[in-house]
């Protein structure tokens, strides 16, 4: 799979480690309450540049749990950057649609904004997107659900291969509904540009379950719920500025594959006038996280 973040995704990333630092305390919750005496194998799955993946570390180390830490990542850059965090740490650069070289289990998985991207759609389906970017909506569209279910299901199944026994799995991702006042913002803003919305869905393949199909993907791939708080949670960016980076970090990359680099800049700065015009910024802000945090455990 290609890059998804922008180099810059860190420096732009507030919502992103709002969240995930939800996600660190309830791993550290769980796992405070059970100190094991022997080494705890962590892994973070979908880590990005790994600042969340440090601060689970040193919670976790802060009770005197002995960590041995791995990190999962498509992206070469983002697994160099969590390793100098992290001396020691040891890499995987691949996708979570796979099974983990190797076979290595864990004790714990982490996992924060990462398992509702399937980049691998467009290439394991692109038969279905052959004829006309019409596919997707018109006659892909239920056929994306079930796919969607596959992937989502294929990805948790191969976490559950990768859980030791009696092991956990701290999860956080979408759910249907996320982010869509953006998208359709993005989408207008395309428009302007001469470029279809549909590109959006091509580039950036999102598929994020409703409550039903979350819960049937999760028994399906084993595993056994011990947590689930499923809530709806405001963009932690309060201006347009802050959002329209926010926007930039997660979606620069593949906007740059359809808009010429001059086109890029001005796309961003439509984003953030039409964020600046709007009469109640913090309405457009509500809502936007269809947030599942959950604790699954591998008996």
């Amino acid at each position: 799979m290609s890059s998804i973040m922008s180099p810059r995704y860190a420096e732009w990333s507030d919502s992103q480690l709002d969240i995930g630092r939800e996600l660190i305390d309830t791993a550290e919750r769980l796992f405070a309450a059970h100190a094991p005496s022997r080494t705890v194998r962590l892994i973070d799955v979908a880590c990005g540049p790994g600042t969340l993946t440090k601060q689970l570390v040193d919670r976790l180390q802060s009770h005197g749990i002995h960590i041995e830490v791995s990190a999962l990542d498509h992206d070469p850059a983002m697994l160099a950057s969590t390793a100098r965090k992290l001396p020691g740490c040891r890499t995987y650069q691949q996708s979570f649609h796979v099974p983990l070289c190797g076979g290595q289990q864990f004790d714990l998985i982490f996992s924060n904004e990462g398992l509702h991207w399937i980049p691998s759609v467009l290439d394991e389906h692109a038969e279905l997107l052959a004829d006309t970017p019409r596919l997707l909506r018109e006659q892909f569209g239920n056929r994306f659900v079930t796919i969607g279910n596959q992937l989502l299901t294929a990805s948790l199944s191969n976490l559950h291969q990768m859980t030791a026994a009696n092991g956990y799995a701290v999860l956080q991702f979408g759910r249907k509904g996320q982010l869509d006042k953006l998208w359709q913002l993005v989408d207008d803003t395309l428009h302007a540009y001469g470029v279809s919305g549909v590109a959006c869905e091509l580039l950036f393949p999102l598929y994020y379950p409703d409550e039903t199909d979350l819960f049937n993907c999760i028994h399906s791939a084993g595993f056994s719920v011990v947590e689930a708080h499923l809530f709806q949670q405001s963009l932690s960016e309060k201006t347009a500025t802050g959002i329209t980076g926010f926007l930039r970090g997660f979606s620069e990359h593949g906007l740059q594959k359809i808009l010429p680099s001059g086109q890029l800049d001005r796309f961003y700065q439509s984003i953030e006038d039409t964020l600046s015009r709007m009469n109640n910024l913090r309405n457009f802000r509500q809502g936007q996280w269809n947030r599942s945090i959950l604790v699954l455990h591998k008996p």
